[in-house]
């Protein structure tokens, strides 16, 4: 479900994506080309907003960004330092490509595990799109957040960074895009996802449908997942009375 990783730093020793100590130069990159022409990088701690989130894509000789500069072992080292991982770029679904092509738009879900059953139910969704020739989809780098009903339904409009509507992505008018495809699917293996983590009572799941109408994971948020009300939802909606009850316990029972 995850992102295939090639290779990784973690607390400055390099591994190979089965966590065996590594050594990287020219030649690993070369013998990595033969694998994929397409590698995403980003920092492996203390990420948000789609910080450092490169792309490098091998052009004959070298891996390069859109800058023209090559991925390397000094660059990872200046940039990235002793967290970061690498891995396989993922082709999402032709539907999301209609947003954006150049960066992955991925679907927020947020789960929220009840303080009353302690069953995980799903708050709402939404879908960010980055602008064209960005890489990532985060409103705060310029991206647009999309409320996606629980149908799977998008709104006829996105919001920027300055709370403005949006009703066109590029050229495609947004209303005019088709339901999020296999929407259902999203929706249970989110859960599923939320229920490995019991300890968490809320959690902002990053996911995305690739090409082959597969579920994978990007990324798991457990703190500053406010999204979901700039696009104008309510955070906790029906469950919002439970939420208020159970703080008041728990604000008796420390008096």
């Amino acid at each position: 479900m995850l992102p295939e990783t090639h290779f990784r730093k973690m607390n400055g020793f390099v591994m190979s994506s089965d966590y065996k100590p590594i050594e990287i130069d020219d030649s690993f990159f070369l013998n990595l080309a033969k694998i994929t022409d397409d590698v995403i990088v980003k920092p492996a701690i203390y990420s948000r907003g789609g910080k450092k989130v490169e792309r490098f894509i091998f052009t004959g000789k070298y891996f390069e960004n859109d800058k023209k500069i090559r991925l390397g072992k000094s660059y990872l080292d200046k940039v990235y330092k002793d967290n970061y991982i690498v891995q396989q770029r993922i082709e999402q679904h032709s539907i999301l490509n209609q947003l954006n092509e150049s960066s992955l738009n991925t679907l927020r879900v947020l789960t929220y595990r009840s303080v009353i059953d302690n069953e995980v139910k799903i708050l709402g969704t939404y879908l960010r799109f980055g602008n064209p020739g960005s890489v990532v989809d985060n409103v705060t780098t310029g991206g647009y957040a999309l409320h996606v009903n629980d149908k799977g339904k998008l709104a006829d409009f996105a919001i920027n960074a300055n709370l403005s509507k949006m009703f066109y992505a590029g050229p495609t008018r947004i209303s005019e895009i088709e339901d999020y495809p296999d929407y259902d699917q999203i929706v249970s293996v989110s859960k599923e996802i939320a229920n490995l983590h019991p300890y968490q009572r809320v959690v902002g799941l990053d996911v995305v449908l690739d090409k082959q109408n597969c579920v994978k994971l990007i990324e798991v948020n457990t703190y500053n997942i406010d999204g979901f009300q700039t696009c104008g939802w309510p955070y906790f909606g029906e469950y919002t009375d439970e939420v208020i009850d159970y703080c008041r316990q728990q604000i008796q029972l420390d008096d």
